[in-house]
C-alpha cells in the first residue's frame, strides 16, 4: 500500500523572517520519520513529502502527491500549521477522494473541536501516532472497520467518533530507526559552528518533559513524565547515522538533554567507546548543566547548545515556573562557551504579568550575556493545552486574548494577545529592537558572518537584516 506522509511548509510562522527561516532552519521532522519507518516494517511504501525543505507551497505540492498514487495520505501539524495540513487536504480530494489523516499536537491537544468543519480530514490519530496509523493502514487495506483501533477519530460524514484511548508507547526502542537517506542525498543543510554548510539528520533519546512551563503544550501530550530509551540503542543508531550513512553532525530533538545525569555521561562514554566522530547540538536547561559535565559533552563533540532563557525577570521566571534563575543561566552560558560550545538561547515577551519594564529587563539581560552567540526573541503565543491559553482566555493574568484564528498564532512580527500596558503595537517594537540590540555589537556581527564561512554568513545575515529593516517600517 503506497502512504504518504506530509510536512506542511512552516516558514508562516517566521512572519517578516522567511527568508532567513529558509536558509538553514528546516532539520528533519522526526515524529513523521517514525511514522515512515513502522509503516515501512509493516510491508508498506511509504513515502515521507517534507514541503518544508523542499519550499512547496501547499499548493505546488499536489503534482508530488499524484506522482506517487498514494492509497493513504497522512499530514502532520502543530496549531499555527493545522490551516495549512486543511489547504493541502481540501487540494488532494480535489482530486482524488483518498483517505487523509491528521496527527500531531493540534489535534490531540483539542481533538474533535479540532475536526469541526474539516471534512477534508478522515482520520485523526491522538498522541503517539505509530501502531495507531498502522492499524489504520491495515484496516483500510482490507476494508476493516477501524473502530476497534485506539487513539483514533474518525470523522465521517458529519459524525465524529473517537475511539477508546491508547496506551503510552513505554518501550521507545521497539520502533524502528527512522528513515533517512545518506548524506549525500540529504536535502536537509544546516552550518554547525566552524563546518560551513553541511547535511545534518536529526536523533531522539526520550520523549516528553518532567517541567512546567506554562507557555509549553508538552505536557497535554505527554504528561509530565519522560519515556527514555535505552542508551546502547541511541548509540548503535548514532553508529549508523555515521558510519553507514555518513553525517558528520546531528542535532538532538529532546526537550531537553539532560534530565537524567547519568544517561548524558553514559551518552558521552558510549560515543568515546565507539569511537564516533561527528558533532552534535541540542537544547538543554541551564539548572541541570555544570562545569563537568559540559567538558565532558564537549569532548565527545557537542559544539552547539541551547537553553531556554523565557525571560530576564527574575519575578517572571518563577511565574511562569520556568524554575531557572538569572544567575544559573549567565553560569552555563559561561561554562560552554569556555568548552568551546556556540551558544544560543530563546526568549519571550509577553508572559503572564508581563508588563513593558519585565520586557526590557528580558531583552538588557539578552544583550548583557557576553557569553551568548545568538539569541531568539518571541512575542508569546498562547497555544491550545497551556495554562496560558486558559489564563488569555480568561482574561487573567492582565491578559486580553484577540483572536482564536490559528492560522495568526505565529510568534513573529505579530501577536494574538496583549497583556497590561503592552500592546500588540509595543510587543513587535520590542521584538523588533530587542533583536536590533542583541546582534548589532561588534563581537556577535564578526562572529555571526565568521561562523557559517564568509559566503553564507553574509547571506544569513541579509536575510535577516532584510527581515529586521522590512518590520522597522511596519512598527
Amino acid at each position: 500500500m503506497n502512504i504518504l506522509l506530509i510536512n506542511p511548509p512552516y516558514f508562516n510562522v517566521y512572519k517578516g523572517y522567511e527568508k532567513a527561516a529558509k536558509i538553514g532552519a528546516a532539520y528533519p521532522p522526526i515524529g513523521i520519520l517514525y511514522l515512515a519507518s513502522k509503516l515501512v516494517s509493516d510491508g508498506h511504501n511509504a513515502k515521507v513529502l517534507d514541503a518544508a525543505v523542499e519550499y512547496l507551497s501547499p499548493e505546488n505540492l499536489i503534482e508530488k502527491v499524484i506522482e506517487f498514487e498514494p492509497s493513504l495520505v497522512g499530514i502532520t501539524a502543530t496549531t499555527p500549521l493545522f490551516h495549512v495540513a486543511a489547504v493541502i487536504a481540501k487540494n488532494i480530494k480535489k482530486i482524488k477522494n483518498i483517505p487523509i489523516v491528521i496527527g500531531g499536537f493540534h489535534v490531540t491537544i483539542l481533538r474533535e473541536k479540532a475536526l469541526i468543519n474539516h471534512p477534508e480530514f478522515d482520520f485523526a490519530c491522538i498522541g503517539q501516532g505509530e501502531y495507531t496509523l498502522s492499524e489504520l493502514a491495515r484496516a483500510i487495506e482490507n476494508n476493516i472497520d477501524p473502530k476497534s483501533i485506539q487513539g483514533l477519530i474518525i470523522n465521517k460524514n458529519g459524525e465524529i467518533i473517537i475511539t477508546s484511548p491508547r496506551p503510552r508507547l513505554e518501550n521507545l526502542d521497539e520502533l524502528p530507526f527512522p528513515i533517512r537517506p545518506s548524506a549525500d542525498k540529504s536535502p536537509y543543510l544546516w552550518a554547525p559552528p566552524k563546518k560551513g554548510v553541511v547535511p545534518i539528520t536529526s536523533i531522539m533519546t526520550q520523549r516528553g518533559c518532567p517541567f512546567q512551563c506554562v507557555f509549553c503544550s508538552q505536557q497535554s501530550m505527554y504528561g509530565n513524565r519522560v519515556t527514555y530509551r535505552d542508551i546502547n540503542k541511541v548509540l548503535d543508531e548514532l553508529e549508523y547515522i555515521v558510519n553507514e550513512l555518513g553525517y558528520k553532525h546531528v542535532i538532538f530533538l529532546d526537550d531537553t538533554l539532560i534530565i537524567k545525569r547519568e544517561k548524558m555521561v553514559q551518552l558521552c562514554a558510549g560515543i568515546k567507546e565507539r569511537n564516533l566522530e561527528f558533532t552534535w547540538e541540542g537544547m538543554a536547561r541551564a539548572n541541570l548543566v555544570d562545569e563537568e559535565i559540559i567538558k565532558t559533552m564537549a569532548k565527545v563533540g557537542l559544539n552547539r547548545i541551547s537553553f531556554g532563557i523565557e525571560s530576564g525577570d527574575e519575578e517572571t521566571l518563577i511565574r511562569i515556573k520556568k524554575g531557572v534563575t538569572t544567575a544559573q543561566m549567565r553560569q552555563a552560558y559561561k561554562w560552554a562557551k569556555e568548552a568551546g560550545i556556540e551558544t544560543r538561547g530563546s526568549a519571550i515577551i509577553g508572559h503572564p504579568g508581563e508588563t513593558s519594564k519585565s520586557a526590557w529587563k528580558t531583552i538588557e539581560f539578552l544583550r548583557s550575556l557576553k557569553h551568548l552567540d545568538q539569541a531568539y526573541i518571541n512575542i508569546m503565543v498562547p497555544y491550545p493545552g497551556t495554562p496560558v491559553f486558559e489564563m488569555a482566555k480568561a482574561g487573567q493574568a492582565g491578559y486580553r486574548l484577540l483572536s482564536e484564528d490559528f492560522e495568526n498564532y505565529v510568534r513573529y512580527n505579530d501577536a494574538v494577545l496583549e497583556v497590561n500596558d503592552l500592546t500588540v503595537k509595543k510587543l513587535k517594537r520590542l521584538q523588533n529592537i530587542g533583536l536590533w540590540l542583541f546582534y548589532l555589537t561588534p563581537h556577535r556581527i564578526y562572529y555571526n558572518l565568521r561562523r557559517a564561512g564568509l559566503k553564507n554568513g553574509f547571506i544569513m545575515a541579509f536575510a535577516m537584516l532584510k527581515g529586521l529593516l522590512s518590520r522597522s517600517k511596519k512598527t
